[in-house]
């Protein structure tokens, strides 16, 4: 695994960087802007809750650390919709956080995150779960989206 941060801890590092910065990058605002942002929030724990959930229902690891202890290849939930739905949901926090912010500054850091974690994070996880699971894995890659 190249990615030696955990997801959770980057996602807060960003949403971090989004709130420090605020002032320092143009802000904009718009009516409801943190009414949007509450929801796309909501939306997000919602998504993580129930990707976490799938993975109980199966009695897997949720850990991108554990690979080996994975025990099952979920394809029911969010799962269906995303191959990545608790980072999807980690990247809907930073856009919740740019929202309510107002900082411009998230059309930088969203698109970093994803790169980031698409690299250094989901490509070795895709290439483990392919060595574990094979051509179940690889059908089910060709029917849902990485990211959506």
């Amino acid at each position: 695994m190249k990615n030696k941060i955990p997801p959770p801890i980057l996602a807060f590092f960003c949403i971090y960087f989004i709130y420090l910065l605020k002032d320092i990058f143009p802000n904009f605002s718009f009516p409801y802007d943190e009414v949007l942002a509450c929801f796309i929030a909501f939306e997000a724990i919602i998504i993580i809750f129930f990707s976490i959930k799938e993975f109980k229902n199966v009695d897997t690891t949720i850990s991108p650390y554990q690979l080996n202890d994975v025990s099952s290849l979920v394809t029911v939930g969010m799962f269906r919709f995303s191959r990545n739905p608790m980072y999807l949901g980690l990247t809907l926090l930073q856009l919740a956080a740019g929202f309510y912010f107002g900082n411009w500054l998230m059309i930088i850091i969203i698109p970093m995150f994803i790169f980031y974690m698409t690299y250094f994070q989901i490509l070795p996880e895709e290439k483990a779960l392919f060595e574990k699971f094979g051509e179940r894995y690889n059908k089910y890659c060709y029917k849902v989206g990485r990211w959506l």
